[in-house]
């Protein structure tokens, strides 16, 4: 009987001291203990209760497309709310969490394509998208939408839009705006989002490497894939609510026009790799708007604004 008295006693000290070094899995009676945060020094430290951590390693992890404790890509990395840094890779699409505000970035294969005014613009061509060229873009990411005015607030602390709705894409920012809001986001998340070069933002709305070779950015009709003058009623539109383009790129042909990083220049007839304009001068504004007709909105057509200037059809589009 003393012998069943003692091993009793020792078997409620091991349960006592499992609890006191990190608790009970509710699931089954062996002790867990609480799972470490990686430092971006690579030490460890303990995790409080409920405490949700993305470090630097993890994000390292990520951008690899693996998570921490796991060999493969297309993992979830787990539900950050209220976090900032990556959410999710699936399938070569990144999502990211800014302050609870998410957007999704695409790996865009580079590719060679022909620049400018293609035989299916038809007689819609400017002068200035001629002559065509051939051009050359490396692999880059692109978000599949337009800066949102919940991800311009949660960065930028404020709303200019005219416009006004969380979903709608962020307006009547200038280039120089841009720039601050994308030192900001990259200081927040660690990663150096940019705006796409004019050459990458052709290529991107073309379909990439998946082009069918369309008029606009997902089809030849526009009214699938674009708000514009005709039917979007004079204002903006949520973003991705119309169809997207080969690569799942939204609203490339419509609702407001993409600033790039770099500034106009002619086109020139020969062949060319990664080009980029220059830094100074009016910069590219890439695709159709909601007040902008049908031939502004082809993947082809240009145009440039100050750098300094407000439009309330103007907004910006992430790369990286």
């Amino acid at each position: 009987m003393k012998k069943q008295i003692i091993a009793a006693m020792v078997a409620l000290m091991t349960v006592t001291a499992a609890y006191a070094q990190g608790g009970l899995d509710n699931n089954n009676s062996s002790p867990s203990r609480k799972r470490d945060v990686v430092t971006p020094s690579g030490t460890t430290t303990p995790r409080s209760n409920g405490d949700e951590v993305i470090s630097n390693k993890q994000r390292d992890y990520t951008e690899s497309g693996q998570s921490l404790g796991s060999a493969g890509g297309n993992s979830q990395v787990g539900s950050f709310s209220g976090r900032t840094g990556v959410v999710s890779v699936r399938d070569g699409a990144r999502t990211y969490r800014v302050k609870g505000v998410e957007f999704t970035m695409i790996e865009v294969k580079g590719g060679t394509f022909t620049m400018g005014a293609t035989s299916e613009q038809g007689d819609d061509a400017y002068e200035d998208e001629y002559p065509t060229h051939r051009v050359t873009v490396s692999t880059f990411n692109m978000a599949t939408t337009e800066v949102t005015q919940e991800l311009w607030q949660a960065v930028m602390g404020s709303n200019p839009s005219v416009n006004q709705g969380s979903r709608l894409p962020v307006e009547n920012v200038t280039w120089n705006e841009c720039q601050v809001f994308l030192k900001k986001l990259n200081s927040l998340t660690g990663h150096t989002f940019r705006l796409p070069t004019e050459a990458e933002w052709e290529f991107a709305a073309r379909g990439g490497t998946l082009s069918r070779g369309y008029k606009y950015s997902g089809s030849n009709r526009i009214d699938e894939v674009a708000w514009y003058d005709e039917n979007s009623d004079g204002h903006s539109h949520p973003v991705a609510t119309k169809k997207p383009n080969e690569l799942g790129l939204y609203d490339m042909s419509g609702n407001v026009r993409e600033w790039c990083s770099d500034a106009y220049e002619d086109y020139t007839p020969e062949a060319r790799s990664n080009p980029r304009g220059p830094t100074e001068g009016d910069f590219n504004g890439r695709g159709g708007a909601y007040e902008f007709d049908s031939r502004i909105s082809r993947v082809s057509n240009r145009g440039s604004n100050s750098p300094e200037q407000h439009f309330d059809v103007l907004g910006l589009r992430l790369a990286m």
